[in-house]
């Protein structure tokens, strides 16, 4: 019976005709970004075996990046692979996005008529470091001269954007190196600024905006850390609890955001029907990170992103609302608060497909690095509109 099966197969492969061939050469520079070269079918039912798999129409990749969308469909993905480069026998693969739930991974023998196969789900204890995010990666052998055929069957209900790369073993170390390094810097900007405003408002700027601007940056640092898978293997290593834990970190912004915006510009400035729209928001989030506990769906998921996008630019529009009609603005709070609202909607303006511009990453982490640089700038500020007032109060007491 084993030998009929891999007849099959075999005959399966022949039938359908060959993927683009892709060649790893000496001559080139690693990583190599293969998606172009990719093919990708939709799988409606999720179920099929891989040996259904291999018999369907497959769609030939146009771009440089794909985005998978919120689903419960399955897709497969497929490409060849041959190794002209007689030095390198050990490769990566290496799927470029930390959040996707569960990959399956199907390479050929030499020959073409058996599969080795791997899975992965979203990573927990696979963790090279706790701190740093990580894309899902397949160590497999390919020898000079050899071609072997790849299909990967991707199960997410949540969206992604992100590309394949290719990388030798000296171009992955290098390459997770660099990225110890950037993260690691970036981390640091993040943990002082967290530690920075918790502890001036817990000890120095005693005011409520502060304090909810404190808040709002404690929620949104989680926030960052969801939204790169780095919080839910803190708390489990169950994949698929992590990945509602992380759901719960990114998609939680978006409240702490509308506390924010209610306490320190809309409450006794603006109308009643901003308070009403803020709460709708507000109580929406925290519907959606219960059902997501009770029921995993794609509908929940890209719900929240929806939430995200859609307060980002009402909460942003209140304050140009409120500049054009010369109401009270407290700008050293709104203008880092807009840049850090704006970088969360870039992401998932991209994740969604609205945008494909591919620096449209670049541009929103350095939103958000802008919000931290803009902030420590007007603290200054804060710090002197803090003691006038203080000495006013004392003033106003001593009359």
């Amino acid at each position: 019976w084993s030998r009929i099966i891999l007849f099959s197969l075999f005959c399966f492969i022949t039938y359908e005709g060959d993927p683009q061939e892709i060649i790893l050469s000496s001559d080139q520079k690693l990583p190599i970004n293969i998606t172009p070269s990719i093919e990708v079918f939709k799988d409606s039912s999720a179920r099929l075996s891989l040996a259904q798999a291999i018999t369907k129409n497959y769609q030939k990749s146009t771009k440089d990046h794909f985005i998978f969308p919120y689903t419960n469909d399955a897709f497969w993905v497929r490409f060849k692979l041959k190794n002209t480069n007689s030095h390198t026998k050990n490769w990566f693969l290496v799927w470029g996005n930390p959040l996707v739930e569960q990959l399956d991974f199907y390479i050929s023998d030499s020959t073409n008529q058996r599969f080795l196969h791997k899975q992965q789900k979203i990573l927990t204890r696979e963790k090279e470091r706790k701190m740093i995010d990580q894309e899902p990666k397949f160590a497999f052998e390919l020898g000079p001269q050899q071609t072997k055929t790849v299909y990967i069957k991707l199960t997410s209900k949540r969206g992604h954007y992100g590309n394949l790369r290719i990388h030798s073993e000296e171009s992955y170390y290098k390459s997770r190196l660099d990225d110890y390094a950037g993260q690691s810097f970036f981390n640091g900007l993040v943990i002082f600024r967290l530690f920075l405003v918790v502890s001036l408002s817990l000890f120095v700027i005693k005011d409520l905006p502060f304090r909810l601007y404190s808040l709002h940056t404690v929620i949104k640092t989680f926030a960052f850390w969801g939204y790169l898978n780095i919080a839910g293997p803190w708390f489990t290593d169950d994949p698929d609890l992590a990945k509602k834990i992380d759901f719960l970190f990114y998609n939680s912004v978006t409240i702490g955001a509308g506390i924010f915006v209610y306490f320190t510009q809309i409450r006794g400035r603006l109308p009643k029907i901003h308070y009403i729209f803020t709460s709708l928001i507000i109580l929406a989030t925290i519907f959606e990170s219960i059902a997501i506990f009770i029921d995993y769906q794609w509908y929940w998921l890209k719900l929240g992103v929806y939430s995200i996008i859609v307060s980002a630019f009402y909460f942003s529009t209140i304050y140009l609302y409120s500049t054009a009609n010369k109401i009270t603005v407290e700008k050293y709070y709104a203008i880092p608060f807009i840049l850090g609202l704006l970088s969360y909607a870039l992401l998932y303006i991209r994740l969604l497909g609205w945008i494909e511009y591919e620096p449209l990453y670049s541009i929103a982490y350095l939103l958000f690095l802008g919000e931290i640089f803009v902030f420590v700038i007007f603290l200054g500020r804060i710090f002197r509109n803090t003691e006038q007032n203080k000495r006013l109060a004392e003033q106003q007491l001593t009359f």
